[in-house]
């Protein structure tokens, strides 16, 4: 029996604000949408094992996108040439093509 393959189903968020005690503060936030995921979350466990930052870094396109729901999917494995064994791996975000168009702000249609 094949195991299944985990899907991470994300909301990407933009977030720039100033405060005089903080400076400028610029965020971007993946938040794991749980009933459109499905299996391990990765995130997570990654997260976890290596930090926050150094898993943002693994995402290729974090920054080239614009918020919106996306499937956070493994891409760029490399394997160990002996044993086969994965170990290394990059993310990438591709757009979810069950998402409906979030509103615009202004509540015209775009």
């Amino acid at each position: 029996m094949k195991a299944e393959l985990p899907v991470l189903v994300v909301r990407l968020t933009t977030n720039a604000f100033y405060n005089k005690h903080q400076g400028l503060v610029y965020a971007r936030r993946l938040k794991k949408l749980a009933r459109k995921s499905s299996g391990i979350d990765f995130m997570e466990e990654d997260c976890a094992c290596v930090g926050a930052e150094d898993f943002a870094n693994y995402i290729t396109n974090l920054h080239s996108c614009q918020d919106g729901i996306y499937r956070l999917v493994v891409t760029e494995e490399t394997r160990d040439w002996e044993t086969g064994i994965v170990d290394d791996w990059k993310y990438k975000l591709i757009p979810e093509p069950t998402a409906s168009p979030c509103p615009s702000p202004t509540g015209e249609s775009e």
